[in-house]
């Protein structure tokens, strides 16, 4: 049996000017995201057009590939920086985000190294799957992709939230 929701208005429980003040703050983040992706599709083209030599030779050794997935992955993550601090100023402008500019850039420094760190190993089993299943890589690649696209996602909040977050129980009564 399902339950039934209980209505609820934002009015209900924010002023007016709360309301206005979110509404002012989400709207720039939609173009502040656009921009960013657009940036990164930007790079990946660029790559696919006019690869550095370097990513050329990433077939040589197993290891170049992993270097070369590694690499791409920082990249991504190093165009989108400008975006990245611009969201950051205006969430703490509102007050959404309290964390020191150092503690941030730490935070920012391991996430590019763990992304790095799991796109390399990515790079390496397809670059695996290339040599051995030349026109049909992508089909078992497919299946590569979303085992571990579902594994990042039922593995996150256990492995790496904590690395990022500090945890602790409820103190209060039971829900």
């Amino acid at each position: 049996q399902l339950i039934e929701p209980v209505p609820a208005r934002a009015g209900d429980y924010f002023t007016q000017a709360q309301i206005e003040r979110g509404r002012a703050y989400r709207r720039p983040q939609t173009y502040i995201g656009l921009a960013a992706l657009a940036t990164q599709i930007a790079l990946l083209a660029y790559l696919v057009r006019r690869p550095p030599a370097r990513l050329r030779r990433a077939g040589a050794r197993w290891w170049h590939g992993a270097l070369a997935g590694a690499a791409i992955a920082a990249a991504q993550s190093a165009v989108v920086l400008p975006f990245t601090i611009v969201n950051r100023i205006r969430a703490i402008d509102v007050g959404l985000n309290t964390r020191s500019w150092p503690g941030w850039a730490w935070d920012w420094v391991l996430s590019v190294s763990i992304n790095a760190a799991l796109l390399g190993l990515l790079a390496v089993a397809l670059l695996w799957l290339m040599r051995r299943l030349a026109r049909w890589w992508w089909v078992p690649g497919s299946a590569v992709i979303i085992a571990v696209a579902t594994g990042w996602v039922l593995l996150s909040p256990v492995v790496l939230d904590p690395l990022f977050n500090r945890f602790e129980p409820l103190r209060s009564e039971p829900l």
